[in-house]
């Protein structure tokens, strides 16, 4: 089930970690790569494919890991990473359309 909501609070940036904001998978190409979200796919470079690869997990990365890395601003362009995590909670607009599902 799918209702509007909004998020209960974005938590703060961090100077140090980016956070996977997307599922992301490669398939690999001739000559590069693509890289699929829920949004569709975005054709990258082979060293920002090897970077995304490791983003299939949704997990937080060091910032300097990235440093100096071509594929940190593709990533960031295009909402993969972000300086912060996901919300933890989303609040539905309407929790009865939620069918089944119990909110405290």
């Amino acid at each position: 089930d799918v209702v509007a909501g909004r998020a209960d609070r974005i938590p703060p940036r961090d100077r140090a970690r980016l956070w996977t904001q997307v599922p992301a998978h490669v398939e690999s190409r001739d000559r590069g790569a693509l890289l699929w979200t829920a949004l569709g796919a975005i054709a990258v470079d082979r060293g920002t494919a090897r970077v995304a690869q490791l983003l299939a997990t949704m997990p937080d990365v060091a910032r300097s890991a990235l440093r100096g890395n071509a594929a940190l601003g593709t990533l960031l362009a295009h909402g993969i990473l972000a300086p912060h995590d996901l919300p933890l909670r989303i609040i539905p607009a309407e929790p009865a359309a939620l069918d089944g599902w119990r909110f405290a």
